[in-house]
């Protein structure tokens, strides 16, 4: 985490889908799904003044949440992994964590320049 993004007193938003914010989330987080983000009654429901921490299922989608409300001006950054990184629990995870033996490949690569 950067120095200059507090690790308290932060305000926590999902942009997951309601059935899987229930299922759970972070304690105290609430839930604006992504696609919403900055209709006007959704950006009512944050706080301003303190930094907005964003998270999703894998951290893809909650760092499109964050952009797109630091070009509306608010002091956001995407939880990276998302609720991934916080739990093990795969109810509330909605993706498995990747695993080298049966997710990668070994596919050809190509070094050096194209140029």
């Amino acid at each position: 985490m950067n120095d200059d993004i507090p690790t308290n007193n932060c305000f926590v938003h999902t942009v997951c889908k309601r059935e899987h914010y229930a299922v759970g989330h972070i304690p105290g987080a609430i839930n604006i799904f992504f696609r919403g983000i900055a209709k006007e009654e959704n950006l009512k429901k944050l706080v301003p003044d303190k930094h907005i921490v964003t998270y999703c299922y894998t951290g893809h989608t909650g760092e499109l949440a964050a952009t797109a409300l630091a070009m509306l001006g608010y002091h956001a950054t995407s939880l990276k992994f998302g609720i991934m990184s916080r739990t093990k629990d795969q109810s509330v995870r909605a993706a498995a964590a990747f695993s080298e033996e049966a997710d990668a490949h070994d596919y050809p690569l190509h070094t050096g320049s194209n140029l």
